[in-house]
């Protein structure tokens, strides 16, 4: 939280401001005692408004109105940072003691005024006023207004028609309905619900799953059967569960739990179901809850999609029937088809006088201001829902980390991916190793942001937030100087923003940055030109991001700059950039090197030696004075950092006739983790013996790292030079992920044997010009082995046979030319979740899913495929009995 940051800024900088102010005794004590009260206050007023925003009681304007004094908060936090930032600034303006005391004592003023606001708000909910707030009435969009809900209704009487599975005549059958707060969870859970055939269960419940795991079970109860006497079960929850399971047993039932937030009710719950034949419907915004509720033996996932483009008009015009359809094209693109946001904006404009032109750009202009409206909100439905999904976020680091997002809103070809957004987030301070992965993962199952793009193993590659949510968290962004777009500020004008992204369309323009306070900005991304104002690095003092990797005319002068940004932690270079100066070393915070481009980069060992680097990625070469063996042998001091005090964990470098020097130091780094290599067949002999051995020192002690449940990777384009790989592949030594890439035909008709290196879970073989069959020769006694990927240009033919690769659960086929022939024997694979055949030319006969594969939960498939063959997959996956998702995309 800004408050605890605050905090943690001021312990840093205390000895540095108490040496300022020496001279003044009083002044000293007095400054001291007002900044370490006013962290203590803005702390409190933290904790209180975190206290606010878990009472699900404190709706609607209410809540805004907490998020208000939040926003305020975090601005005054941010004032009295700049003030003291300003007053320590080397060449500042002289600014005497007494005046500087008397601001920190203006700043603690108005921090005691916000925590006696925020402790009568929150007083006065309590006594009751809150319930005159409650949930909008435009929260949920009635059932006549949807369209498109008769085709999903058909999907989910299919499910709930859907013979049960492996015979059990017993097992209830649980439905989980999952999608963004808005989509018409609910509705579509009512449709069924109020239809004749939902009437046909004798016994029916709606319930929802606010309260307790009692109050629930027994709302259920009390619903089912009402004219039960179940006085005696009062609210213990086993007796209560014991009288339900026993008055359902025999029966058709019909149960719904709408709203389900929380995975550890249903598991304290679900005995209840055991061998109790009916249907359940769970509606949730949480996808790992549905998965939870539907883990049975009659388990369904239905993710209900947003309304495609067509039926967003439709609905559109029903709500909005005056005006040209073409003007409101932008609205629902914001919309990002949503029924309650479409409905919101469509009632917003026909109280606005239709949907002119005028009117839509308008609305699209002032979206994000109309969403946090604190009184009188004009879209109440939508303010509802964005409003609870933000504040019931876990905190304000995982907040932080979601508002992050909105600097790309317009730009999400610039979006990060997964692994370099979390290490910005590290740099920040928001999050450390796990809990970025953590909070990435949080966001995603709660729906707040969406994959875009997703990496051939099912994780997320890219993602961001749908339209009204990127609107929200924009404003909201803006509102506490947090982050933005630039082009978004010309409008706004604000001149205090935190993190700037400047794209193509703002960065050429030298007016851009008049009034910008430059020194406070702590991350900077810059796309294509920037203007030499921008590019003027002297004047930012807290950069702690710095993303070029767009930049287009980024310069060796502007890096010598670059080298003087001591607070620096993350620091990302395009391809302009060849060669990374000595003076680099000066960067002794820096975390993150990277430099994702196809070109070799040229570093000095000072990069090496830097005391908190953890990441150096790109193709880089290490250059000397000396001659490389001379430089590293015979440098002790080097050998000793590398071997006691680096904490390199990444490292990706290049090794040819001319790169040298990596291999050498690369067997004096004790920290390793992750090691991509590139190698071209001209590199020296010497080298490759080096790299050799270095190779198989880091795979040798991956044993330990392994066995103790960290994980190895190693990723190696070897080209032709496989006497690398037979020696590495001799073992002995441990490795979680491995990845090969380079002609495998030297070995002369050997197939691979990995069997020599234990712990392997991940394998990725591309371009070794083996066919399926020979590639899977050596990978049977992999026993490990829980994800395969094969890319080729022609797999040609492909059989698994019952009996390998027990405990696979994903698995990736690519060919650039075709995938045929490929064939999974019935009873192989028999954990098999996730399934991609990544390529626009595949078998025309979906034969892969036929009585086998029965915990398939997914299927990937080029996004070029023919029309014919996608409906065809997808029928097939209808008839599956585990219905697995089939989505479509193009890379692998």
């Amino acid at each position: 939280m800004e408050a605890i940051a605050f905090g943690a800024f001021f312990n840093t900088i205390l000895p540095k401001l108490l040496q300022k102010i020496k001279d003044s005794k009083r002044d000293k004590i007095s400054i001291n005692a007002n900044i370490q009260d006013f962290t203590i206050e803005a702390e409190a007023v933290q904790s209180q408004l975190e206290d606010g925003y878990s009472q699900s009681q404190y709706e609607g304007a209410h809540k805004a109105k907490l998020m208000g004094i939040d926003r305020r908060l975090k601005v005054l936090c941010q004032d009295a940072h700049d003030c003291i930032h300003r007053f320590l600034r080397k060449g500042s303006p002289l600014e005497s003691c007494a005046e500087f005391a008397a601001k920190i004592q203006g700043f603690n003023d108005n921090v005691h005024k916000l925590h006696d606001e925020v402790r009568d708000r929150i007083a006065s909910l309590k006594q009751g006023s809150a319930s005159a707030s409650g949930q909008p009435s435009a929260r949920y969009v009635t059932p006549d207004k949807v369209v498109g809900r008769l085709e999903r209704l058909a999907e989910l009487q299919e499910l709930v028609h859907l013979p049960g599975r492996e015979s059990n005549e017993k097992a209830p059958k649980v439905i989980s309905i999952v999608g963004f707060a808005g989509v018409g969870k609910t509705l579509l859970a009512n449709e069924f619900y109020s239809s004749e055939e939902g009437k046909k269960f004798h016994h029916r419940a709606w319930v929802t799953a606010a309260g307790t795991h009692e109050e629930v079970v027994k709302n259920i109860l009390m619903e089912i059967d009402p004219k039960g006497n179940h006085a005696k079960d009062a609210l213990d929850l086993q007796r209560l569960c014991h009288s339900l399971q026993d008055f359902l047993r025999g029966k058709e039932y019909l149960i719904v739990i709408d709203d389900m937030k929380r995975g550890e009710l249903w598991n304290k719950i679900k005995y209840v179901f055991e061998n109790v034949k009916g249907t359940v419907f769970v509606t949730t915004n949480i996808q790992e809850v549905a998965n939870n509720c539907s883990q049975c033996i009659n388990g369904y996932v239905y993710k209900l999609s947003p309304l495609d483009g067509n039926e967003s008009v439709n609905l559109f015009k029903k709500e909005c029937f005056s005006g040209d359809p073409d003007y409101a094209a932008d609205v629902l693109k914001k919309c990002d088809g949503l029924p309650l946001a479409i409905v919101n904006m469509a009632n917003y404009l026909q109280s606005e006088g239709g949907w002119t032109s005028e009117g839509c750009k308008a609305a699209c202009r002032e979206l994000g201001a109309l969403l946090v409206q604190e009184d009188k909100c004009k879209l109440p439905g939508m303010q509802w829902v964005l409003m609870n999904k933000y504040t019931g976020l876990p905190g304000y680091a995982i907040r932080s980390c979601l508002l992050y997002f909105c600097m790309y809103k317009k730009n999400i070809a610039a979006l990060p991916k997964r692994n370099s957004l979390i290490r910005r987030w590290q740099a920040e301070g928001f999050v450390d190793g796990k809990t970025g992965c953590k909070y990435l993962k949080t966001l995603i199952n709660h729906n707040i942001i969406q994959s875009m793009e997703v990496n051939t193993n099912g994780t997320t590659k890219r993602c961001r937030p749908p339209g009204m949510m990127a609107e929200y968290i924009s404003q909201i962004s803006m509102s506490e100087n947090f982050a933005a777009l630039v082009s978004d500020l010309v409008e706004t004008r604000n001149n205090r923003i935190r993190r700037l992204y400047f794209d193509a369309n703002s960065a050429e323009d030298e007016r851009i940055t008049s009034g910008m306070d430059l020194s406070i900005v702590l991350t900077l991304v810059i796309s294509g030109i920037g203007s030499e104002a921008i590019l003027n690095f002297e004047k930012y003092e807290l950069l702690a991001v710095l993303d070029l990797k767009e930049c287009t005319n980024l310069d060796d002068n502007h890096v010598k700059y670059i080298c003087k940004l001591l607070l620096l932690k993350y620091l990302n270079l395009g391809k302009t950039i060849g060669k990374i100066p000595r003076d680099i070393g000066q960067l002794k915070l820096l975390e993150t090197l990277e430099m994702r481009t196809t070109e070799t980069v040229q570093v000095y060992r000072e990069v090496l030696q830097l005391p908190n680097l953890k990441h150096l990625i790109g193709k880089f070469e290490l250059i000397y004075k000396r001659p490389i063996e001379v430089e590293i042998s015979k440098d002790e001091r080097l050998k000793k950092f590398l071997s006691n005090k680096s904490v390199l964990e990444t490292v990706t470098a290049y090794v040819s006739q001319t790169a040298k020097g990596f291999p050498e130091a690369m067997l004096h780094m004790s920290q390793l983790r992750k090691v991509k290599i590139f190698c071209t067949d001209r590199a020296d002999v010497t080298e490759k013996e080096v790299l050799t051995t270095a190779i198989k020192k880091f795979i040798h002690g991956g044993t330990d790292n392994v066995n103790g449940g960290q994980s190895h990777s190693l990723s190696i384009d070897f080209h032709k030079c496989t006497s690398i790989i037979q020696e590495i592949l001799a073992g002995p030594g441990s490795l979680t992920s491995l990845k090969l890439r380079g002609d495998w035909r030297p070995f002369l008709g050997a197939n691979p044997d990995f069997t020599k290196i234990s712990g392997i879970t991940k394998l990725c073989l591309s371009s070794t010009y083996l066919s399926g069959n020979e590639a899977l020769a050596g990978l049977t006694d992999l026993i490990a082995l829980e994800y395969l990927k094969l890319y080729e240009q022609d797999l040609g033919s492909l059989t698994i046979q019952p009996g390998t690769f027990q405990r696979l659960t994903g698995l990736c086929l690519v060919g650039d030319k075709s995938l045929y022939r490929i064939t999974i024997q019935p009873g192989a694979l028999p954990r098999l979740v996730s399934l991609h055949l990544i390529c626009e030319v595949i078998d025309k006969r979906v034969q892969l899913l036929n009585g086998s594969l029965q915990r398939l939960r997914e299927i990937a498939l080029h996004s070029g495929v023919t029309p014919e063959i996608k409906e065809a997959w997808k029928k097939a996956a209808k008839v599956h009995p585990n219905r697995p998702d089939v989505f479509f995309i193009q890379k692998a």
